[in-house]
């Protein structure tokens, strides 16, 4: 059975079943928000942050998801 996948793409998973990759692309624009930050003059800069632990990686990506279903476990991670 196909499934869309959750990357807003539009696209489906193969045949082989199976749920759709949690690590995708707003998963990576959560990270980059994290680390950069693009000013109105089109300039990125990035951001100090020291992260310690994969737990705390995990906590600040998923607080920045928007939405709730796109938040990975520490467990997928």
């Amino acid at each position: 059975m196909k499934q869309e996948t959750n990357d807003g793409s539009g696209r489906t998973t193969t045949d082989k079943g199976g749920r759709p990759a949690k690590i995708n692309d707003k998963f990576l624009d959560a990270f980059r928000s994290l680390i950069f930050e693009k000013k109105k003059n089109g300039e990125i800069i990035v951001k100090a942050f020291i992260l310690l632990e994969d737990v705390e990686l995990v906590e600040f990506i998923n607080g920045a998801m928007e939405d709730p279903r796109d938040r990975v476990s520490h467990r997928t991670f």
